[in-house]
């Protein structure tokens, strides 16, 4: 078991530049649409690099805070780093030792917005089918191609866990 005694986990969604920034920018293949979580320009990569590494160098970090998450202390003594989110993606495999890939079909990524973001971000239902529709467009051509770079792809769609791929590592 791994606990919490030795284990950190760097959840990456305050990663994310929020909607004012990414208002700046239009993708080029949705040029009407707003960025997504499913670009790289839409991530903070650079503060999430230097957070891991600092872990990874046995340094202590104080994790970035949202109204929605606040910030925690993580140790950099404990031998192990769970790295969380789709920014994980945009970053040089380097960093990790293994990535796991999980993916839902476009009804269960739907419901689990839906939960997430209507209770804990406070945005409406109508916002958020709105944003999933987009969000699922730009999936497909910025974000999946990057399950060919996972050690283990699981599928997590219709309550299942099923995985698809185990590359050795």
């Amino acid at each position: 078991m791994i606990g919490k005694e030795r284990a950190n986990l760097l959840e990456t969604n305050v990663y994310v530049l929020d909607g004012s920034v990414r208002d700046l920018v239009a993708p080029r293949a949705f040029p009407n649409q707003k960025v997504t979580a499913c670009m790289s320009l839409a991530h903070e990569l650079g503060s999430l690099e230097r957070d891991i590494k600092a872990l990874q160098a046995g340094l202590n970090i104080l994790t970035i805070g949202k109204d929605w998450q606040p910030s925690k202390r993580l140790s950099g003594k404990k031998p192990i780093l769970i790295v969380e989110g789709m920014s994980v993606a945009f970053l040089s495999p380097d960093l990790f030792d293994m990535r796991i890939y999980l993916y839902t079909d476009e009804e269960t990524s739907l419901a689990r917005r839906l939960e997430r973001d209507v209770s804990r971000r406070n945005r409406s239902r109508e916002f958020v089918k709105a944003m999933e529709k987009e969000r699922r467009n730009q999936y497909r051509i910025y974000y999946e191609p990057y399950q060919t770079q996972a050690d283990v792809l699981i599928c997590q769609s219709d309550n299942q866990f099923v995985i698809k791929r185990n590359r050795a590592f």
